[in-house]
């Protein structure tokens, strides 16, 4: 099927009046045209056949219902599920949907199974549209199988990075929940530390895994006047920060001169990010000793911006690669001859280090041009393709998984060279103890991260 007619057929789709976020409202702003059955698996089949890692219907699409009763926040919705099948209550209505035989033989008998399911939804919520429903049922499918997937209305894409601008604080995902990753100066005065989990958004609470929810309320609230509450990392308890939004809009970028050293603090790789740090190192490639490249807190961005800052201190060799469906590679992308500096270069990454920034990491190692100094990294190495929409709306889903260059998967994070996880002694650091073993994940930088830099900078002396 080609990009076109898959967006023909999501036309029908996307029918949500002003641009509604999917939830209960959706169901009283859905498009006069009902999706056929037909559009609904033309668009289920496209996903599945694009996504780079064997799906199991028998999950796939169970867990895609269960996902769409947490979109709703409707208590009243039961679901009860066995190894035969699901069952449905709200109130007097009720109906069991037994699961296909041979359950991840095919999609094709899950197609009907989920109409049915839609079927039974449209009784219970009298007056929703059936259309309303099915962008729902997909776009809790998609999330399913990732969390930055679905349908995104044109006038809702909000990036982390926008985050940062508007109110200081960067935002990533662990274990399904939401910490602060990275925050601007400005907003150090509150107390706020890397590692606090938020738990509220005004008066909502943040359901596990619901980041789109924070970039949806960014959109809306613009002007600032927000007020986050936070459970502390440290201390065990919550407390609230209200901010205004008016906080000077971050560099990408950032560097300063460090005991001989240049510490540069990379926040994303946004489309002008190589343009900074190409001016950052043509001004310091004589006089500095070394590069600490900071990465914590750096959620990824621009692939083509990621490969453009890792190609400057390459001479050869692979940055990343791309594999799609069945272990096929779609795409190898390799440096240039066009290495800026040689001199010796350390790398910062934490547990919010994630999908291009632990390209540009593992790119690094893997050619023994850098080592990695911190705890794993996020483990997000997953590829999104855009398919617009003729009414503006936009379905972003996974087409493919980001490889290292000796051909590991993001998906399980980077390793560090030199890990700071565990507890180190200060006046005494044993960089063979922390190169060896293993290296868990854990929330927050460590305040010796740059101590062990400078030692690894300086040949362990």
């Amino acid at each position: 099927m080609t990009i076109n007619t898959l967006s023909m057929l999501l036309a029908l789709v996307m029918g949500l009046a002003g641009g509604q976020t999917l939830a209960v409202m959706a169901l009283d702003n859905g498009s006069d045209q009902a999706l056929e059955l037909g559009g609904f698996r033309a668009v289920v089949m496209e996903v599945l056949s694009r996504y780079p890692q064997r799906v199991w219907p028998s999950n796939f699409f169970p867990t895609g219902v269960k996902k769409m009763r947490e979109t709703l926040h409707d208590d009243q919705l039961q679901i009860v599920i066995n190894r035969d099948g699901m069952h449905l209550q709200r109130g007097e209505q009720s109906k069991f949907f037994p699961y296909p035989k041979n359950p991840d033989k095919s999609p094709e008998p899950w197609m009907a199974w989920s109409y049915a399911v839609i079927e039974f939804l449209h009784g219970v919520y009298k007056g929703s549209q059936i259309n309303a429903l099915e962008v729902l049922l997909l776009d809790s499918m998609l999330k399913s199988l990732d969390w930055k997937s679905g349908f995104v209305h044109v006038n809702r894409q909000v990036t982390n990075a926008d985050l940062e601008n508007v109110y200081g604080m960067q935002f990533g995902v662990y274990r399904n929940r939401i910490y602060v990753a990275a925050m601007v100066k400005d907003i150090e005065k509150f107390d706020i530390a890397i590692g606090d989990q938020l738990v509220k958004i005004n008066d909502a609470d943040v359901q596990p895994g619901n980041f789109n929810a924070i970039y949806q309320l960014a959109s809306r609230q613009n002007d600032g006047n927000i007020t986050f509450t936070l459970q502390s990392r440290q201390k065990g308890r919550q407390y609230a920060v209200k901010l205004t939004g008016k906080y000077s809009k971050p560099v990408p970028i950032e560097s300063r001169p460090m005991d001989g050293y240049l510490y540069i603090r990379i926040r994303s790789f946004e489309m002008d990010t190589h343009d900074f740090l190409r001016s950052i190192l043509r001004a310091n490639k004589s006089g500095t000793k070394g590069f600490i490249i900071d990465l914590r807190g750096n959620s990824g961005g621009v692939l083509e911006t990621v490969a453009a800052c890792a190609d400057y201190f390459l001479d050869k060799g692979v940055i990343y690669y791309q594999e799609g469906q069945g272990q096929k590679i779609l795409a190898k992308i390799q440096a240039t001859p066009r290495r800026l500096v040689r001199q010796p270069v350390v790398v910062l990454i934490d547990q919010f280090t994630a999908s291009g920034a632990e390209v540009f990491a593992a790119a690094l190692a893997e050619n023994h041009v850098g080592s990695l100094i911190g705890t794993r990294s996020n483990g997000y190495g997953l590829v999104h393709t855009l398919i617009p929409l003729p009414n503006g709306n936009i379905l972003k889903t996974v087409t493919s998984r980001l490889l290292t260059p000796d051909k590991h998967a993001i998906g399980t994070g980077v390793k560090p060279s030199y890990c700071t996880s565990h507890p180190i002694d200060r006046q005494n650091i044993d960089l063979n103890k922390l190169h060896a073993g293993p290296c868990p994940a854990r929330l927050g930088a460590s305040p010796m991260d740059l101590r062990v830099a400078k030692k690894v900078l300086t040949g362990g002396r």
